[in-house]
């Protein structure tokens, strides 16, 4: 059962988009905040993102960002980081909700044209929360040989069907 909590949904204006691309981005915001709350799901969209990742050619400059948000995700509904700001983690998340959405400003089925617009949304939420990135990144790399979230995101990437994903999500509990 997910958690409920009423914390503030961040503003899209917030990132340095274009009007199209903030205006379809900004769809993604809320769902990203009720899906942070919603353990399955968000351990389904993590699967669902680095599944895209491997399965799609192209994606190099971005797929290190995309698995670093992965991971900052992952830390943060697990509950090991707890230094990360709410306004943060649910852009990190609207952007991997936006990377796996098929439909999208421009759908990601047009050659060379879907992913763009996948890349910018994922430079531009890079853009707005580096800081806090950086944080995490440096406080990972401190607690590498304790993290349950690294083997966790190992499981997202692993798991194959919806048990074992109640599995790992009431282990993050």
């Amino acid at each position: 059962m997910a958690r409920r909590t009423k914390r503030p949904t961040p503003d899209a204006h917030d990132l340095p988009l274009g009007t199209a691309e903030r205006d379809v981005f900004a769809r993604f915001i809320p769902k990203a905040a009720l899906v942070l709350l919603d353990r399955v799901r968000l351990f389904r969209i993590l699967r669902r993102t680095l599944t895209k990742l491997d399965r799609e050619g192209g994606m190099a400059r971005v797929k290190g960002d995309v698995q670093s948000f992965v991971r900052f995700v992952a830390a943060f509904a697990s509950g090991e980081y707890k230094e990360m700001p709410w306004r943060s983690a649910v852009f990190a998340l609207a952007a991997l909700l936006y990377f796996v959405s098929p439909v999208d400003l421009v759908p990601d089925f047009i050659p060379v044209l879907g992913f763009t617009d996948d890349v910018t949304v994922v430079f531009a939420v890079l853009t707005a929360i580096r800081k806090d990135l950086s944080r995490f990144e440096r406080w990972r790399a401190r607690n590498a040989a304790s993290l349950a979230s690294e083997a966790t995101v190992v499981e997202v990437e692993a798991a194959s069907n919806n048990r074992v994903l109640h599995r790992i999500s009431r282990r993050a509990r």
